[in-house]
C-alpha cells in the first residue's frame, strides 16, 4: 500500500499541473478577444455615433432578443414578404439579362469574344462582395423604391 501511495500523489500533482496549463491555455486564448472587445467599447463610446459603430453592450442586448422589435410590432412578416420579392426580383433580372447574353455568346463567335472576356473577368468574384457595391448603387435607385424600402441610416449615407 506504501507504494502505492506516491503514485497516488504524483498523479495528482500531474493532474494539478495539468489543469493550471489548460487554464493558462485558455486564459491566453481569452486575451485577444477581451481586448478587441475593449477596444470596440472605447472606439463606440469615443465615436458616438450608433448607426456607424454601436456600443458593445448594445450588440449584446440586441443579440440577447433577436427577434424582439420585429415580433412585438408585427413587422415580421412584411419584412419577409418584401425579401422574397426581392429574391424574385434579382432572379428575373439575372435571368432575362444572362440567358438570353449566354445565348447569343454560345451562338455568335464575335460576340462570345467581344463579351466572353468581360464575363470571366467577373466570374471569381464572390456574390456576397457584391452587396456593398449593390447597397451603394440601389439604396436611391428605382429598384430600392418599387418595395418601398430605403437603406437610410448606413455607413453608405
Amino acid at each position: 500500500m506504501s507504494g502505492s501511495s506516491p503514485d497516488h500523489q504524483g498523479s495528482s500533482a500531474g493532474r494539478g499541473q495539468d489543469i493550471g496549463r489548460r487554464l493558462s491555455r485558455i486564459g491566453l486564448a481569452l486575451i485577444l478577444p477581451v481586448l478587441l472587445l475593449a477596444a470596440w467599447q472605447f472606439l463606440a463610446v469615443r465615436m458616438n455615433n450608433p448607426w456607424l459603430l454601436p456600443q458593445v453592450t448594445a450588440v449584446l442586448a440586441r443579440l440577447s432578443r433577436p427577434f424582439a422589435n420585429v415580433l412585438e410590432t408585427g413587422s415580421l412578416l412584411y419584412n419577409v414578404g418584401v425579401s422574397c420579392l426581392r429574391v424574385v426580383f434579382g432572379f428575373a433580372l439575372a435571368a432575362i439579362v444572362a440567358v438570353p447574353l449566354g445565348l447569343v455568346m454560345g451562338r455568335i463567335q464575335l460576340v462570345r469574344r467581344i463579351v466572353g472576356p468581360f464575363v470571366e473577368m467577373f466570374r471569381p468574384l464572390c456574390p456576397i462582395a457584391w452587396i456593398p457595391f449593390a447597397m451603394a448603387i440601389f439604396k436611391t435607385w428605382t429598384v430600392v423604391n418599387v418595395f418601398g424600402v430605403r437603406y437610410s441610416n448606413t455607413v453608405l449615407d
